[in-house]
């Protein structure tokens, strides 16, 4: 999904768009990801190298983590 959404911001697909610009920027935004002024290939861009930069990570937090709910959170946390 990562490598799909990176080639999508890139111009490097066909047959796939950014679609829902609003939760794009949604997602992005709780990434940390800077919107304001920024056309939604550049938003998708970055968080496809989040991401990517993710897979395999053996230690510490992804950063998908943080679209759980906080009892969950809290859980994992608890576990680590």
């Amino acid at each position: 999904m990562a490598f799909t959404l990176k080639a999508v911001a890139n111009g490097e697909t066909e047959g796939y768009t950014i679609r829902d610009v609003a939760k794009l920027r949604n997602i992005a935004a709780k990434y940390g990801i800077p919107i304001e002024g920024r056309a939604p290939e550049e938003i998708a861009n970055d968080l496809a190298d989040l991401y990517i930069a993710q897979f395999g990570q053996q230690r510490g937090q992804v950063a998908p983590i943080i679209r759980a709910p906080q009892k969950r959170q809290k859980l994992w946390a608890e576990r680590a």
